[in-house]
């Protein structure tokens, strides 16, 4: 998946070239484009969850990936994994309970670094939780984004 700009300058069409990162507990994300044919360049950055078509982006490029437990959570854990994520999130009892925390898949699904923000929110749990690409089984995971959204 592609998504065009057209320069404000010299009007040519450019390619948006999406990244996120997570620093210091913060979900950050950018675009930009630098023009081929007059240099301009632009740039886009926010806090937070970025537009659903340059996550497509990243995951076109990059593929999905879950976050998984390297073995079974116990039931206290869980329970404190859904009250952070409900806490974070401020996800209702209905969409809370829809994460299920033992799928032997993952959990929660999104872009590399989306699941390395989530982690460290869990890191106080003190679990061992390992971030796995999961193209094929991605489907069968619920999408971070399904829960915020």
């Amino acid at each position: 998946m592609k998504l065009q700009a057209k320069c404000q300058v010299c009007g040519a069409k450019n390619n948006w070239v999406p990244s996120q990162a997570n620093i210091k507990g913060k979900l950050l994300w950018s675009a930009g484009y630098a023009c081929d044919s007059c240099g301009n360049q632009m740039e886009i950055d926010d806090i937070g969850f970025m537009p659903i078509e340059l996550r497509k982006m990243i995951f076109d490029r990059d593929g999905k990936f879950s976050i998984k437990a390297a073995e079974r959570i116990d039931d206290i854990s869980s329970v404190k994994i859904k009250q952070i994520l409900r806490r974070e999130f401020s996800l209702d009892l209905i969409k809370t309970k829809s994460i299920c925390v033992n799928n032997h898949s993952g959990f929660l699904s999104g872009t590399y670094t989306e699941m390395s923000w989530l982690r460290s929110i869990l890191d106080s749990l003190h679990l061992s939780l390992a971030i796995e690409r999961t193209d094929d089984a991605g489907d069968e995971i619920l999408d971070l984004i399904s829960l915020v959204k």
